[in-house]
């Protein structure tokens, strides 16, 4: 019994997921066969079975094999006039990183070229696709020696120029890369980020207190307890100056700076965290064990002093 190419696509990529990888290439390269002779050499399905059989050749380490399918999916759906369909831009990305890993730099960087310029005009900068285009950027241009996320934001600026959307593209890999601890990346993108909104908005706009938290979490984690200090208090004079009732917000930022200075030996500006903490309305309660066990940590340093 003849499978149709939605269904051959399913299965495919449900053998592919289980690790079946000769089985899934086998059902997709019969699908693709019976799909050019059934609709032609330019079908929506058709090019995505070709770029599943692409995936799974890749994952085979078939690299030309996989980097032929992808070009023959990008292909199809130019030659059909869906450039405004956001499966196009995919099947680029893909094809740029069969390239690279084949050691064909320059075919790789003109695929994700073309990929960009498609996404600049169909994609909001914060879309999951534009984030997966900027990785493969950044795994690229790392792979060939170039410092962190600069090839990434250069064409980030090139997609959205330099401004708030850029800023916001920067936000989106910033935050996959510290999904896979990526510390150095995600530390060079939050702080372009943290520029460009102040270039844009100013040091004390609202905007900018979610690129603050994460560039101050990111410091914790890099061993710079003192970049992460001033993040979290430059946060603390947003908040005050745009969201005075953010209570919960203010709490757990200085209960942050609390355990920064604690870290630090500094039990006078630990305690003065602490009783800001006590001052705000209402207090916040889901702190109250881990406030009470400081507490008693900061009096015995102060005695100490």
């Amino acid at each position: 019994m003849k499978i149709t190419l939605p269904d051959a696509l399913v299965q495919g990529l449900g053998l592919m997921g289980q690790d079946r990888l000769a089985e899934a290439g086998h059902l997709l390269e019969g699908a693709v066969e019976q799909g050019r002779q059934t609709e032609g050499p330019d079908h929506p399905d058709l090019a995505a079975a070709l770029d599943a059989l692409g995936v799974c050749r890749a994952r085979q380490g078939q690299l030309s094999a996989a980097e032929q399918c992808f070009q023959a999916a990008a292909g199809s759906m130019k030659r059909l006039l869906l450039q405004d369909d956001r499966r196009l831009p995919e099947y680029l990305i893909h094809g740029a990183l069969a390239c690279h890993q084949q050691g064909k730099a320059e075919a790789g960087w003109e695929l994700l070229a073309q990929a960009a310029d498609i996404q600049k005009c169909l994609l909001q900068p914060d879309d999951a696709l534009v984030t997966q285009l900027l990785r493969t950027a950044n795994l690229m241009a790392e792979t060939e020696g170039e410092a962190p996320a600069i090839r990434a934001l250069a064409m980030a600026e090139h997609m959205y120029s330099r401004g708030y959307h850029s800023a916001l593209a920067a936000h989106a890999l910033a935050q996959d890369c510290l999904a896979e601890r990526n510390w150095a990346t995600a530390k060079a993108l939050s702080l372009y980020e943290l520029e460009v909104l102040n270039e844009v908005f100013g040091p004390y706009h609202q905007y900018l207190v979610a690129a603050l938290d994460t560039y101050g979490w990111i410091a914790e984690q890099s061993g710079e307890p003192a970049v992460a200090i001033g993040a979290y208090m430059q946060q603390l004079a947003i908040l005050g100056n745009t969201a005075p009732g953010e209570v919960e917000q203010k709490g757990q930022l200085l209960w942050r700076l609390a355990q920064l200075y604690r870290a630090a030996g500094n039990a006078t500006l630990c305690a003065r965290a602490l009783q800001d903490i006590a001052e705000l309305p209402p207090r916040l309660t889901s702190m109250d064990s881990d406030l009470d066990e400081t507490n008693t940590a900061t009096r015995a340093a102060q005695q100490e002093e």
